[in-house]
């Protein structure tokens, strides 16, 4: 999923794919890359939030995000993001938020590309409101997120005015397609990386992309096997740290259980030596 998501990622903060995409959306027909300013954010500077693609141009302030997994709470994800970038918006343009004038912002746009095999219709509306108790009172903040299915075969209208992201969800395709067939992901990817580019698909990206691609494959390949060993390591640690506790407990019932039957006999032996005293 990682793999999958960095790839669009990469393949879409090119301010001109970026374009492509927006048009196709929003059915405009700009033409300057120029035009548009990526503003996807760092977590380097924005304290940890990073999301996939985010762009301005004209008067909307795009937020694209990439889920290879159904998630309903985008929504508070696209609020904390949209928090942060209109803040830089502000900053940028030298905005006065406690002025007596109103402020003119651009509006927001927030898509979710999913690509999961989990069946999800072409387009779904997510709203922050769905998330909110039904208690009767008046909502005063509400964040949608439109979900569009991108696995191939769907959303056609929308992969034939942008041929970037059918060629991703073709690539996407092709490399489940030999995992299927019982390829490993690794070899997967680099059969279909190879076919793409025979069948010009994706192919001046992945001949311009093509090592770090596989590298970025290769990376979450390590870091999941690392991940797993952590795990493994975890579970062991946790086996003997239990076995070890149980041996102690153990012993210390063991104890209190030896203390308890030493009193009893000793309590039984005391009246027993006390009757036959008593008797003499």
């Amino acid at each position: 999923r990682t793999f999958l998501s960095s790839l669009f990622e990469q393949i879409f903060n090119s301010p001109s794919e970026a374009l492509s995409l927006y048009n196709a959306i929003n059915g405009t027909n700009y033409s300057d890359p120029g035009l548009l300013t990526i503003t996807t954010l760092s977590g380097a500077l924005f304290l940890g939030y990073r999301n996939d693609v985010s762009f301005l141009i004209g008067t909307t302030l795009n937020l694209y995000e990439h889920q290879s997994s159904f998630n309903p709470n985008m929504p508070i994800r696209g609020l904390t993001y949209m928090a942060r970038l209109y803040e830089g918006y502000i900053l940028e343009t030298g905005l006065d938020v406690y002025s007596s004038i109103l402020l003119k912002l651009p509006k927001a746009q927030f898509f979710v590309f999913y690509n999961r095999t989990t069946e999800q219709p072409d387009r779904l509306v997510l709203r922050l409101s769905d998330s909110y108790p039904d208690d009767g009172l008046e909502n005063h903040l509400e964040v949608c997120a439109i979900m569009l299915n991108i696995n191939y075969g769907h959303n056609k209208a929308l992969m034939e005015k942008c041929q970037t992201l059918h060629d991703y969800a073709l690539f996407v395709d092709t490399v489940r397609h030999y995992i299927s067939s019982g390829y490993t992901r690794e070899r997967a990817v680099e059969i279909a990386v190879e076919e793409c580019i025979s069948n010009n698909v994706l192919k001046e990206f992945l001949i311009r992309n093509k090592a770090e691609v596989l590298t970025m494959l290769y990376s979450e390949y390590a870091w999941e096997l690392h991940l797993r060993k952590m795990q493994e390591e975890g579970l062991e640690e946790g086996l003997q740290k239990g076995l070890e506790e149980g041996r102690q407990k153990g012993l210390e019932e063991g104890r209190q259980q030896g203390l308890q039957k030493g009193l009893e006999e000793g309590r039984q032996q005391g009246l027993q030596k006390g009757l036959e005293e008593g008797r003499q």
